[in-house]
């Protein structure tokens, strides 16, 4: 079912927290992954296929953009008692068959996910170096029918690199529903 993520607030500060990388097993805070030129969070799960659909070009332009500076991480949050194709072994699974040398976190009690107002994934929130969200909505205006082409990241991208302002048109994501635990 196709959802629309509520917007974290631009200009909002990125929140603490630390989850756990289901890559490496390590803890990773938000304090590990700033200090660059701009934090790109992918909000994703491995199941939607939104999702699938962009995950080579997220591939692609996270490894060219990585040696520009920016740093790249991906979050999931899916129920996965429900959903066990977002466990965090399918999330390292995935994030090995995509050789990501970025953190793949799992939010396993959703807390982060609320705390972004995720409602959908795909989602990508942007933060500049100076930990401030500056970009949050789609990856770009493909649907699985049509080719992934990241252009809306990539304006933000391009935008942050040559010290310019990030594009105002920001438009929300559209993909599967969080898939939230019942409480």
């Amino acid at each position: 079912m196709e959802k629309q993520t509520e917007s974290f607030g631009l200009n909002q500060i990125m929140p603490s927290f630390k989850l756990q990388d289901a890559v490496s097993g390590n803890i990773v805070s938000s304090d590990d992954i700033t200090g660059s030129k701009a934090t790109i969070l992918f909000f994703i799960c491995n199941h939607c296929p939104y999702v699938r659909h962009i995950l080579p070009k997220l591939t692609e332009i996270s490894a060219k953009w990585q040696n520009e500076s920016f740093q790249f991480v991906a979050l999931s949050a899916n129920d996965v008692d429900a959903y066990p194709e977002d466990s965090p072994a399918e999330m390292k699974k995935l994030a090995a068959s995509f050789n990501w040398n970025f953190p793949y976190l799992y939010d396993q009690t959703q807390e982060i996910f609320r705390l972004f107002k995720i409602a959908c994934t795909p989602e990508v929130i942007v933060f500049s170096g100076e930990n401030r969200c500056i970009y949050t909505g789609r990856f770009d205006d493909s649907r699985i029918s049509s080719p992934a082409t990241g252009e809306d990241l990539l304006a933000v991208l391009n935008a942050v690199n040559s010290n310019n302002q990030v594009p105002d048109k920001q438009l929300p994501s559209i993909g599967c529903s969080v898939k939230w635990r019942e409480t």
